[in-house]
């Protein structure tokens, strides 16, 4: 399983803004690159993390899975070294 920790941000923004544009938005990133970063972690993962069509977004049971494992990482990322 190769993903990008970067990646890992943009997923947990698009699951709490419950959806890529308002995700975009919040990040001030493109609606396209926040896509870009969807497809990356899900080809990385070899994972369908979310079902999405043009009017709504939900999370897999793979997606929700990675969602609470992904809150750790970013919580342990930010935290400050000892």
């Amino acid at each position: 399983m190769k993903w990008n920790l970067d990646d890992v941000p943009v997923f947990l923004a698009v699951v709490e803004q419950a959806g890529i544009s308002a995700a975009a938005r919040m990040l001030g990133a493109p609606k396209s690159t926040v896509s870009a970063a969807l497809a990356r972690l899900e080809a990385g993962m070899g994972l369908r993390l979310l079902d999405r069509s043009s009017r709504t977004l939900r999370l897999t049971t793979e997606g929700e899975a990675f969602f609470r494992q992904a809150q750790l990482i970013v919580e342990q990322a930010r935290r400050p070294m000892r």
